[in-house]
């Protein structure tokens, strides 16, 4: 870098906590930080504060707790100054802590997980196959709640940052279940109490969804955590419903009970693998995932272990007239379901395959060809970024897909961003990492019924950008073509046209002209304090400044007035009408440039329009019409 940075920002698709071990060090592993490190952007950036930074080389290493209860860290290094003679690349004097798979962590999940699923089968089980066995159950319900709260409260230990989802989930079931275990407890001598602890008991089997990857995943598949209810509550009847059947079978309570149980175990057999095939379509984006990531490998552990407990849940149906020889099958099923919970405590534990896939591109920015054409049909918005033209195409439908495109200076589409969409309307928003979708192209689907603002966020490309771009109208806004191509003759038929422009090719480099238009051939412009033209017919007159002598030459003719959009346009829409104002917005694909323009309603002549393009940010302000402008040859 050839300036020192006053922060390092690290930017999240979701909302993050402050994690341990946030560090920025100088060669000598001296911390450089100016103050500790703190949230922003509604928790999704990291913020590390630096301190005067000289030339050398940095060390940095983030850290933080993603919103589903992961610890995660990374490093990077960079260098301040021109390099030594003979220096490689900077690297980075700190290592990753973060992100690692601990036993006790995986421990700590077993427990919890368990104690769930055991409390509520137990309470399906004692509601769908049979009431007998109240004691047994009040005692079963009692280890299992209690199981919660021992695993839940080590996991809040373990796990920093209270403050995630996962933390405020977890935290309300450690208190549902010591509640519930009170009730059971008690139960054991008012067994009316039992209804309680019951009921505590079903309602955490909403835990590990609402704390876990199933509720990240809603917002793009709505599906995500009904799938994830349903794939707890069949796995909390199938295990709690074989410890419960175990403890029938061995006080010779209520024998009945197993064939019960053996007709609604199969249809909870289907929702478990149902489900479970519907959730590892969405947290994986590949097949290869199964065996090139840790998930995915649990995920083929966990389905083998599914696979042999069907098959010794076959042989137990066949064993239902001996209760001893069906005692030993549910014995061998309720061990091979507690390796089971293990494999889901592991997968609970690791970052889902869309995650690892979802990681913004590691290449640096770099302008490198054209950009691909931009959907057609959609409604388009664009602003200057600084140095960027950045532009938003959104395809009306369910869901809305959203296309950014990022052109730089030389008019090429910016490669190696790292782009979040967003999408907001009424009390909601929505938000998704872009995928690449061609050269400067960035794409991402959206949920969001009646949007109100979209957004583009974009990190890599210097300093943090974030372009917003409000819905002021009706969703989807109407074609506006047939308004256009009126204000296109309207201004073509003007007698004369005066007007305004300021024009950048980024911040701090701006020219501001006076435009005179006069038919059926004459124009002349003047820059403030710089070059001026006049133009009649096939003749023209030009000077650098003010001042300086006429020089002549001859030109085409230029028939005026003449609109500075043109006469190409797509995807035009009626963003907004206010009394006698008329916004549209529309596209000129062939350069590419996006205009915004407010035209007045009865006469459809423009009063401002903008246009967004590579290295060109134009505003105009049209200030006369029709007045007695004169453009005549310079005076010698």
């Amino acid at each position: 870098m050839a300036t020192a940075p006053t922060a390092v920002r690290v930017d999240f698709d979701d909302p993050v906590t402050v994690g341990p071990g946030n560090a920025v060090v100088d060669a000598d592993r001296s911390s450089v930080l100016a103050g500790p490190p703190r949230l922003e952007r509604g928790g999704r950036e990291l913020l590390l504060p630096l301190a005067s930074l000289g030339n050398g080389d940095y060390s940095v290493r983030w850290a933080i707790v993603s919103d589903d209860g992961h610890v995660e860290s990374g490093v990077l290094a960079f260098r301040v100054g021109a390099p030594r003679p003979g220096a490689g690349a900077p690297r980075s004097v700190l290592e990753n802590e973060g992100g690692s798979l601990s036993a006790a962590n995986v421990f700590a999940r077993w427990f919890f997980l368990a104690g769930i699923l055991v409390a509520g089968g137990t309470a399906l089980f004692r509601l769908l196959v049979s009431r007998a066995g109240a004691r047994q159950a009040a005692v079963t319900l009692t280890v299992a709640l209690v199981a919660v709260v021992l695993g839940g409260s080590w996991l809040l230990h373990a796990t920093p940052g209270g403050a995630t989802r996962f933390g405020h989930i977890t935290e309300a079931a450690v208190l549902v279940a010591a509640g519930g275990a009170l009730f059971a407890a008690l139960s054991l001598a008012q067994p009316r109490l039992q209804v309680l602890a019951m009921s505590a008991s079903l309602a955490l089997l909403a835990a590990p969804t609402f704390s876990g990857h199933a509720f990240r995943a809603a917002s793009e598949r709505p599906l995500s955590v009904a799938a994830d209810l349903l794939h707890t509550g069949a796995a909390a009847f199938w295990i709690g419903g074989l410890l419960q059947l175990a403890v029938l079978l061995r006080t010779g309570e209520d024998l009945g009970a197993a064939r019960r149980f053996s007709r609604l175990a199969l249809p909870a057999v289907v929702l478990i693998a149902l489900s479970g095939v519907g959730r590892a379509l969405v947290e994986l984006s590949g097949v290869s995932q199964l065996w090139s990531t840790g998930y995915g490998r649990a995920i083929l552990v966990k389905s083998a272990l599914l696979v042999a407990l069907i098959v010794l849940g076959w042989v137990s149906r066949n064993r239902l007239g001996s209760a001893t020889r069906l005692l030993r099958s549910v014995s061998a099923e309720l061990a091979l379901l507690a390796l089971v919970v293990g494999a889901v405590a592991v997968l609970t534990a690791l970052r889902p395959g869309r995650d690892v896939s979802g990681q913004p591109p590691r290449a640096a920015p770099a302008e490198v060809a054209p950009t691909p054409p931009q959907p057609r049909g959609s409604v388009t918005f664009a602003r200057q970024s600084r140095d960027l033209a950045v532009a938003l195409a959104v395809r009306p439908g369910r869901p809305l897909l959203l296309v950014a495109t990022i052109l730089g200076q030389s008019g090429q589409g910016v490669d190696g961003l790292n782009v979040q969409l967003l999408a907001r309307s009424a009390g909601r928003e929505a938000s998704a990492h872009a995928r690449t979708c061609g050269r400067g192209c960035y794409d991402a689907p959206l949920r969001v019924s009646r949007p109100t603002a979209f957004g583009v966020e974009i990190a890599g490309a210097g300093r943090f950008r974030s372009v917003a771009f409000p819905v002021a109208g009706a969703w989807p806004p109407p074609d506006g073509t047939a308004f256009l191509r009126r204000a296109t003759r309207a201004f073509r038929a003007l007698r004369s046209a005066l007007f305004l422009e300021h024009l950048a090719s980024r911040p701090g480099n701006a020219i501001e002209t006076t435009w005179k238009l006069v038919a059926p051939d004459r124009l002349e412009y003047a820059i403030r304090g710089g070059a001026g033209g006049i133009v009649i017919g096939g003749t023209r007159w030009d000077r650098p400044v003010p001042g300086a002598p006429w020089q002549r030459s001859t030109t085409t003719p230029l028939e005026q007035p003449f609109p500075s959009w043109g006469t190409r346009m797509a995807d035009v829409r009626l963003l907004r009408t206010t009394g006698s104002r008329v916004t549209l917005s529309w596209l000129d694909p062939a350069v590419p440039a996006w205009f915004t323009g407010t035209f007045d309603r009865r006469t459809a002549l423009p009063r401002e329009l903008r246009m967004t393009a590579a290295a060109h940010f134009m505003r105009e302000r049209y200030v006369a019409y029709n007045r007695a402008v004169k453009v005549e040859p310079p005076r010698r």
